[in-house]
């Protein structure tokens, strides 16, 4: 923004009237003073002539002192005037009263002071002449002579004759000296106002234009002010993309609709002496062609001419748009109906304003292009994710089937054999899973859309439960898979069970993969991290070991420590990044000490606050199905495989099972008959399971609705939650759950069978 200092002019002031008749009564005093010892030089005296000396010598000098003193210029004048006239009385008694003397003072005093100071002054003076030739009348006595001679009479009129016309000549020369003063000063003035006007115009337009970051709005803040100063009446703005010029915005006359398509289809190239608007830019030099005739029209560019046939112009204004000596494009002023008439205080002037235009369309373009390049990534984001997300549920439902199958085949009476095969394809499934989760978490991580739970658990079942899942690998491999726990260890603590399990399952079973014999060992203890409780587990292992670059890499995504490793041990390289991650998100710390061929031990130190436990079940322990004899439960679910594993699933439970394809059906069904709970699939044909759960509400049903389903997203299960289902089960369906599920929303009074 611009400041007013930047703009202020010197203007030298007018000099005094009091300064400029100094001359001229020193000049009279002189003609005055000649003339009386001319006539009187045989009887003048001393005490005669020394008022006259005193008046010629010290009157300028007193004068000169008062204009410096005095800062008001009419008064100083006044004042002059008067000491003027006491001089005069004083001469008029020295001389003895001589009255061709007393008339040629009063005369001459009358003439100045009308001159100076118009009637008043006039009046002013010859009453300070009167009253000073009292007083000299009674220093030198009251004598008056009446005579005077012919050469007197002459002397005199001769002597008031050239005071006047000397007093006269130079006051017009002065007046007409002053008046040009005051014409240059009031020219001064005017242009001097001009700029102060301009500044506070670019002041206000600064503020408007750094105030949004809107194309239209900034051209509309800074036109007007701008046709004050040039007379035009189009507004273009050209700017750079790669090789060539593009039209950003076109406004003014003679710009309808159909004129700004085309003309935003005309690309400029930026090639040298090609076009008036590829000159400025490359050179960042303005070009001004006040006038366009037929003779310029025909040497113009082929881009040019297609610009100017659209729109036909008569003068332009082209301006290059720099930001720290960076060309981003060009304005152009131009006008349809006349030529331009541009000087180099107008180019200033607009130059200033052009300036502050570029900086705002400077920072418009580079906010656009971040939220443009900030849109991209967000929509790349949730393509990923959405795609992730369709990955998830289309596996997920084919694994329900396996896992589901699994499950009740493993409640079962089977031989040896045939359990060792089922535990295979179990571990098998569950590894599969395993995958898919870790896939889906680093998504959720990358987008930082990962939720971590606070709730009591037992850090104790955990570390069961991992030791659980992994003994069978430990066996196979021919290893020990151990646990010990610190003496001073203490149980109950607050955070996310599922996220602190996956933690420690990632690392220990990343510990039997890479171990071929000996044994890895689960230490837990109670530990300190930034001056809090924490729990520390040491996974020791007898395993290959790392090196010191394979160390480096081991917690990098999609990496792991040896090019040999995926061949022979297999995995993604996500699961180690992935527990990472989820310690950093819970502020607690992970250390790796290695030696190779002599194992490793990894610590992880996770600082949560302890809390008191309520009874949980067992994680792993299979749930006896509950009683639900003479409950009536609809399940919508489309894919007859998955029917088949719920119906075998819930056929234990003694409920009444009724199955249908899609939300369509469902929504029939509940009108002929009445159920005690629904099972509700999400993604099913003619009806989806959310649009027939809000025609259910709408029916006010009281059976509690849960969704059955394989997006287990957390906003979808948020999504589910908000809606008002009663509860959600993901796919693949784990038995124990579905079990504890039906068992708390079983009903406490069944609906009778239809008979």
């Amino acid at each position: 923004m611009l400041s007013s200092s930047n703009a202020f002019l010197t203007i030298r002031p007018a000099s005094r009237v009091a300064k400029l008749c100094f001359f001229p009564r020193i000049i009279g005093c002189i003609l005055l003073g000649i003339m009386l010892l001319t006539v009187f030089h045989s009887t003048l005296t001393t005490y005669v002539l020394l008022p006259i000396v005193l008046h010629c010598l010290l009157w300028p000098h007193i004068a000169f002192l008062l204009a410096k003193l005095n800062p008001i210029q009419t008064l100083d004048e006044h004042v002059n005037h008067a000491f003027d006239a006491l001089f005069y009385g004083l001469w008029t008694a020295a001389t003895g009263f001589q009255v061709w003397i007393i008339v040629a003072i009063l005369m001459v005093n009358s003439v100045n002071g009308l001159m100076l100071g118009g009637i008043r002054f006039m009046l002013l003076s010859t009453g300070v002449l009167l009253a000073s030739t009292a007083l000299g009348g009674y220093w030198f006595g009251y004598t008056i002579n009446i005579n005077s001679s012919l050469e007197t009479t002459l002397a005199s009129a001769v002597g008031i004759f050239c005071y006047s016309m000397n007093v006269g000549y130079f006051s017009w020369r002065n007046t007409c000296k002053i008046n040009r003063k005051r014409r240059e000063l009031k020219h001064k003035t005017s242009e001097f106002e001009s700029v102060n006007k301009h500044i506070s115009q670019m002041n206000q337009v600064a503020t408007q234009i750094n105030s949004t970051l809107d194309i239209d709005e900034i051209i509309n803040a800074v036109m007007p002010p701008m046709q004050s100063i040039l007379n035009f009446n189009q507004f273009w703005l050209l700017i750079r993309k790669q090789d060539y010029l593009e039209v950003l915005s076109a406004t003014g006359d003679g710009f309808d609709k159909l004129t700004i398509e085309k003309i935003n289809g005309v690309k400029m190239p930026l090639k040298a002496n090609t076009t008036a608007m590829a000159t400025a830019f490359l050179t960042n030099q303005t070009i001004v062609i006040p006038s366009i005739d037929q003779k310029l029209v025909n040497t113009f560019s082929e881009a040019e001419r297609q610009v100017y046939d659209l729109n036909p112009t008569r003068a332009c204004y082209v301006h290059p748009l720099s930001v720290r000596k960076e060309p981003i494009g060009i304005l152009i002023l131009a006008n349809s109906k006349s030529a331009f008439d541009i000087d180099t205080n107008t180019h200033d002037l607009l130059d200033r304003y052009i300036q502050q235009f570029s900086t705002a369309v400077a920072n418009t373009l580079s906010f656009n292009s971040l939220q443009e390049a900030r849109q991209a990534a967000e929509n790349a984001t949730k393509a990923k994710g959405d795609f992730l997300a369709n990955m998830s549920h289309e596996i997920r439902t084919p694994m329900n089937g396996i896992l589901g199958t699994l499950q009740l085949l493993e409640r079962r009476q089977l031989d040896d054999d045939s359990k060792h095969m089922l535990g295979k394809a179990s571990f098998s499934a569950k590894t599969l899973l395993t995958i898919i989760n870790d896939i889906l978490d680093y998504s959720k991580i990358e987008a930082n859309q990962l939720v971590i739970e606070e709730k009591p658990f037992s850090m104790l079942e955990v570390l069961e439960s991992v030791k659980s899942d992994l003994n069978t690998m430990a066996s196979e491999k021919g290893i020990k898979l151990l646990s010990e726990v610190g003496d001073n260890f203490e149980d109950g603590w607050c955070g996310d069970i599922v996220r602190v399990r996956q933690i420690l399952l990632n690392l220990t079973s990343n510990a039997v993969k890479f171990t071929e014999q000996g044994s890895v060992t689960l230490k837990l203890n109670m530990g300190k991290h930034n001056g809090v409780n924490a729990i520390r587990v040491d996974v020791v292992d007898t395993g290959i070991g790392m090196n010191e670059e394979q160390k480096n890499r081991v917690f990098e995504r999609f990496v792991q420590a040896d090019s040999s490793t995926t061949r022979k041990f297999g995995g993604t390289g996500l699961g180690l990044a992935i527990s990472m991650s989820l310690i950093d998100i819970m502020q607690g710390k992970i250390v790796i000490s290695s030696q190779e061929g002599k194992g490793t031990k990894v610590c992880m130190v996770l600082p949560l606050p302890q809390a008191e436990l309520s009874t949980q079940e067992q994680p792993g322990k299979s749930i006896a199905p509950p009683d639900l004899g003479g409950c009536r439960i609809l399940i919508a679910e489309d894919n007859d495989i998955n029917q088949d594993i719920l119906r075998a699933m819930l056929e234990p439970t003694n409920a009444t099972l009724e199955f249908v394809e899609n939300g369509a059906l469902a929504v029939q069904a509940f009108e002929a008959n009445e159920y005690d709970l629904i099972l509700m699939d999400i993604q099913m044909p003619v009806m989806d399971g959310i649009c027939a759960f809000k025609e259910l509400k709408a029916k006010n049903i009281q059976a509690p609705v849960i969704a059955l389903t394989a997006n287990v997203m957390a906003q979808d299960i948020k999504r589910y939650q908000a809606l008002g289902f009663a509860n959600h089960i993901g796919k693949p369906i784990s038995i124990n759950l579905l079990y504890q599920t039906l068992d708390k929303y079983r009903p406490q009074t069944p609906i009778p069978l239809a008979h």
